[in-house]
C-alpha cells in the first residue's frame, strides 16, 4: 500500500470519527440545555403529611395521581436524597413529607392529588411556567387538608377548574391573590362540598370567559360572607344549584344581572335561608321569574 493510499485512508477515517465526535458533542449540549430548560421550568411542589398515616390491609397508601407519564415527575421522601419510583408510600415508610419535582412535558394537573386522604399542608415552592391548562379535580376529595401555600401558582392559560377544590372539608381559607381566571371557562363545583370555609375572598376573580358555574358554592354549609360584585355573568349558560345548601349564607353581595344566557338558571339558592332570598329580591328584582329561588326555602 502506497504512502498516498495510506494517508487518503487515514484521512477518511479521522473525518468520521471526528464527525461522530461532534455528533455527540452536539447531542450533549442538547441534553444539557433541555435539562437546564426542564430545571428552570420545574414545578416543585412539598407535601406535609398527618403524623399517623391511616393504612388498609395490604393496600398502599397512594398520594399522588400521575399526569400522563411518570417519567414526568421526580419524588423524594422527607429530603431530596430519598428518590423513590413509585407514587404511594407503604406502612414501612417513615415519611412525613413529600417532594414532588414535575418537567414541563405537561400541559394538565388535573385530578394530581384527587383522594389523598393524608394531606395536610401542600405548598408549592416553584411554578415557574405558563403552559398549564387543566386544573379540574386537582386537589378533589382531600379531606385531611388544611392549607395550601400558593407561594408560585401560575393559572395565566388555566381553562379548567372545575371541581378544583370540591370536599376540601378541612380547608377554613385560601389566598387566591395569585390566581389568573382570565381564561377560565369551567367553574362548576369548584367549592362543592368546602364545608369549613366561612368567607371566600374572590375579588381578584376574572369570570368574563366562564360559561359554567354550576353548583359552584353547593354544599358551602359553614359559608356566611360572599361578595361577587366583580363576577360577571354575562357569557354563562349553566348556574343551576350554585348556592345550593349554603344553609349558613346571611351576606351575598351579587351583580345585577338578568342572566340572559342561562338556559338552567333553576334551584340557585335552593336550600338557602329565606333571609337572604328577602335581601336578593330587594336588591336584585331581574332574578326574579328565572325560577332561581328553588322549591324549598330553609328557614332557620
Amino acid at each position: 500500500m502506497t504512502k498516498r493510499r495510506i494517508k487518503k485512508n487515514f484521512s477518511k477515517k479521522f473525518f468520521k470519527s471526528f464527525k461522530k465526535l461532534k455528533g455527540i458533542k452536539i447531542n450533549k449540549k442538547i441534553e444539557k440545555e433541555q435539562q437546564k430548560f426542564s430545571k428552570l421550568n420545574q414545578i416543585e411542589i412539598e407535601l406535609i403529611l398527618k403524623h399517623i398515616l391511616e393504612f388498609k390491609e395490604n393496600e398502599p397508601n397512594i398520594f399522588i395521581n400521575y399526569v400522563g407519564n411518570k417519567n414526568n415527575y421526580n419524588i423524594y421522601l422527607n429530603n431530596e436524597k430519598e428518590k423513590i419510583n413509585r407514587n404511594y408510600i407503604n406502612k414501612e415508610d417513615k415519611v412525613t413529607k413529600i417532594i414532588v419535582k414535575i418537567n414541563q412535558e405537561i400541559n394538565s394537573l388535573k385530578g394530581l392529588f384527587k383522594n389523598c386522604k393524608s394531606i395536610e399542608e401542600i405548598s408549592f415552592i416553584k411554578f415557574n411556567r405558563n403552559d398549564i391548562m387543566d386544573m379540574s379535580e386537582m386537589f378533589a376529595y382531600c379531606n385531611s387538608l388544611t392549607k395550601i401555600n400558593f407561594i408560585q401558582f401560575n393559572t395565566e392559560n388555566v381553562t379548567n377548574m372545575k371541581s378544583m377544590f370540591f370536599g376540601c372539608s378541612s380547608l377554613k381559607k385560601l389566598d387566591f391573590s395569585l390566581f389568573n381566571t382570565n381564561n377560565v371557562t369551567n367553574m362548576s363545583f369548584m367549592f362543592a362540598s368546602c364545608k369549613d370555609f366561612k368567607e371566600l375572598n374572590l375579588e381578584n376573580f376574572n369570570t368574563y370567559k366562564v360559561t359554567d358555574m354550576t353548583c359552584m358554592f353547593f354544599a358551602c354549609t359553614k359559608l356566611e360572607r360572599l361578595n361577587l360584585c366583580n363576577f360577571n355573568f354575562d357569557n354563562v349558560t349553566h348556574i343551576k344549584g350554585m348556592f345550593n345548601i349554603c344553609s349558613s349564607l346571611l351576606f351575598l353581595i351579587f351583580p345585577q344581572t338578568n342572566l340572559d344566557k342561562a338556559t338552567d338558571a333553576k334551584g340557585i339558592f335552593s336550600l338557602c335561608r329565606i333571609e337572604l332570598l328577602y335581601l336578593l329580591i330587594l336588591t336584585n328584582p331581574n332574578l326574579i321569574g328565572k325560577g332561581t329561588w328553588g322549591i324549598t326555602l330553609e328557614n332557620n
